[in-house]
């Protein structure tokens, strides 16, 4: 019987190697490093925020109120199973290491290990939900959860300690340092950054992001009023799956505002981790590895969704510790046992990653097929097959089969809100799919002879991952794609060896079929291709690691410098923010999201409607310091109130007791004169000069209404 393919430190180069491509990487490298220094805003944010600091007064002491809320029943019990969770990956993955997977290292049993966590909290959480759609129960109670999810993580535990397969190799103790040199100092560089994003971040409410503060902070509002996982099929943002969503509602439901706006943090690891194990299950190196994990954590758009309530990177990862399970369990030599395990992992990560985001569907399924395929051709018992389909289909429904299931119910569609439509005749309700990404379609774009011409172009950004459109990734990781690409087209080396090694050619197969949807389907928006640069870094870190061995100097010098310049980008935006809080001497939550704190002093329960034409952003915030307003979201504002200037009528109609506007304030708005003005900081001479313009208007009661709404 074949044994599983060991991780093995790459061997020496041999004399004679064709020095063009090791120059031609590393011009290639150096060059993508300076231009993405002089292209990107980030670094005009730097300037400015050395500036605010060599200019910095703070008034002291600070008056925070990011602690405000906290629930003194809920709020010990959400963080306890919190912390628990987090904790119990390490026991697992000593016992996925030491029992099952001999051959892995630490770093990818933890991946393996998180799914294993994370799903065991989505399956509880949704086994109250599924309770609550029909009916069954009054709530979802958070002891209830919280029993459910450590009764299940502890079974699992139980089970991995108890059964065991018969691996047929000995554990494979691998030679090196784990953390090789010229990846240190980059390394440092990169978690020192994250460490002090993410202390910034639990010292605020959550930062958000523009879909995050227009619909998915407010639905987990939503949530938490219903206490039922609702969905309002009228609002197609409001009815999408929503795994991510599920555990920030789990923290703000115990008052944990700051924690809520980390709540997805570990996903970025997990990243990490699944890219170390992709890169070692190829038979790359420690440094290949560790280069692949340092450009994932320094890219621009994971590091901006590891400290907001995004949800591609959280899909995403799983996503990836998906692909990590499966191309592991495919590979020769696997004992049953270890193909089972893998195949049960492999359906949970995929089925978080499907039960996140519609986007998703199309990735997994992908993914799904081609793993599939490989699994086929290298089965040695084709009958195994069907004991591991069910085993990985029954862990896709765990924690996906929810979001399917409420959509049948609530709007008849198990697909909603994507429409399904045979021959020009709608079968299924939902939504254009293309609205749903909100860019024109591939087609359109390219019906003039300019758009075409400019595709070449957008394919080769697309390649790099570099499109401008919703944060691009750090110069590290481009130049090391763009230097892969070098290594791999020039070297006739590269191209006679490089997809002989196990699972190298699956990885490049993968990427290729990634970087078609994201060009294809998904229109070239960058964080929906984040699977794509997943895959596409360890590829090309193979090519840097060989280019380490030739020049290890010059190669260590540009990656802590590429890596330096990403950090830089990272920290500009964050650290701009709180010295502009500091220069006030606010750290309120009001001050935090630029409103006026008024919001924060009206009476619970208030009825607030945001007027503004630019709304998208001031959803969540209007809900105030403990969520204790009822607001109209911009959504729904949109809807009842199509021009934004409502009558009084209307207003009364809706119940809306507050107006509040923003600049550029409606003009032509008559019913503003029946309304009483609480508040205008345009005569606040102390209004912080990064806020806009605001009024408050308060809806009188008794007065006569005119007009229709």
């Amino acid at each position: 019987m074949n044994t599983p393919p060991a991780t093995i430190e790459a061997t020496a180069p041999r004399p004679g190697r064709n020095h063009l491509v090791s120059g031609a990487m590393l011009v290639a490298m150096a060059a993508t490093v300076a231009v993405f220094v002089l292209h990107s805003s980030a670094f005009r944010t730097a300037y400015w925020t050395l500036a605010n600091l060599v200019h910095l007064r703070p008034r002291w002491p600070l008056s925070g109120d990011w602690l405000t809320g906290i629930d003194p029943v809920t709020g010990p019990i959400v963080a306890l199973v919190a912390l628990v969770g987090l904790w119990s990956t390490w026991p697992l993955s000593r016992l996925l290491e030491d029992r099952w997977l001999p051959d892995a290292d630490r770093l990818t049993c933890w991946a393996l290990a998180m799914i294993i966590t994370t799903s065991a909290f989505l399956a509880s959480v949704q086994i109250l939900a599924f309770a609550r759609l029909f009916g069954w129960t009054p709530g979802m109670p958070i002891p209830a959860i919280s029993a459910i999810f450590l009764l299940v993580l502890w079974l699992s535990g139980r089970l991995l300690a108890r059964r065991q397969p018969a691996v047929a190799c000995p554990p494979v103790r691998r030679k090196g340092r784990w953390l090789p040199s010229g990846t240190r100092l980059p390394l440092a560089f990169v978690l020192s950054a994250h460490g002090i994003c993410l202390l910034m971040a639990l010292t605020a409410p959550p930062i958000g992001g523009g879909d995050a503060l227009r619909y998915h902070l407010p639905l987990v509002v939503k949530w938490m009023r219903a206490d039922a996982l609702i969905m309002l099929p009228e609002f197609w943002q409001y009815a999408l799956p929503s795994n991510g969503e599920v555990i920030i509602w789990w923290f703000l439901r115990g008052g944990l505002e700051s924690v809520a706006g980390v709540a997805l943090f570990p996903a970025g690891l997990l990243a990490a981790a699944t890219t170390w194990g992709l890169v070692r299950h190829m038979q790359g190196s420690r440094f290949a590895a560790s280069t692949a994990v340092i450009a994932v954590l320094a890219s621009e758009v994971v590091a901006d969704q590891m400290c907001k309530s995004f949800i591609d990177l959280f899909g995403t990862a799983f996503l990836g510790a998906g692909i990590l399970a499966l191309m592991i369990g495919s590979e020769p030599g696997r004992v049953p046992g270890q193909k089972r395990l893998l195949a049960l992992l492999g359906g949970l990560a995929l089925g978080i990653s499907c039960g996140s985001k519609p986007v998703f569907w199309l990735l997994a399924l992908l993914a799904t097929v081609i793993l599939g395929v490989l699994r086929a051709r290298r089965a040695d018992d084709r009958r195994g097959l069907r004991t591991l389909a069910p085993l990985f289909l029954a862990g896709l429904a765990a924690c996906s089969a929810f979001w399917f299931v409420r959509a049948s119910v609530e709007a008849g569609n198990p697909l909603y809100p994507l429409r399904l439509s045979v021959a020009g005749h709608q079968v299924l309700p939902g939504v254009n799919p293309e609205s749903l990404i909100d860019r024109p379609s591939l087609r359109d774009q390219l019906a003039s002879p300019p758009d075409l011409a400019r595709l070449p172009g957008r394919i080769g950004l697309a390649i790099l991952n570099v499109d401008g459109y919703e944060s691009d990734f750090a110069p590290l990781s481009v130049a090391i794609i763009l230097a892969g690409i070098l290594a791999v087209g020039l070297s006739s080396a590269a191209r006679r060896q490089a997809l002989a090694r196990p699972n190298r050619a699956v990885i490049a197969g993968l990427a290729l079929t990634m970087l078609a949807a994201l060009v294809l389907v998904l229109q070239f928006r960058t964080r929906y291709g984040m699977i794509y640069h997943l895959l596409a870094l360890c590829w090309a870190s193979l090519a840097i690691a060989h280019l380490h061995r030739r020049r290890p100097r010059i190669t260590a010098a540009i990656l802590a410098a590429a890596t330096g310049t990403a950090c830089i980008c990272m920290l500009a935006g964050p650290l701009d923010a709180l010295l502009y809080r500091l220069h006030t001497g606010d750290m309120s939550r009001a001050a935090f999201y630029r409103i006026p704190s008024t919001i924060d002093t009206l009476p619970a329960g208030s009825r607030i409607v945001s007027l503004a034409t630019n709304a998208r952003a001031l959803s969540y915030p209007l809900y105030g310091r403990g969520l204790r307003n009822d607001v109209i979201d911009s959504l729904t504002a949109g809807s009842m109130f199509p021009d934004l200037r409502p009558s009084l009528a209307g207003l009364k109609q809706a119940g809306v007791e507050y107006v509040h506007l923003r600049a550029p304030f409606p003009e032509g708005w008559d019913t503003a004169r029946h309304l009483e003005l609480i508040y205008d900081d345009e005569r606040d001479a102390g209004r912080p000069r990064r806020t806009l313009p605001s009024r408050i208007y308060r809806v009188p009661r008794y007065t006569h209404a005119a007009g229709p709404g």
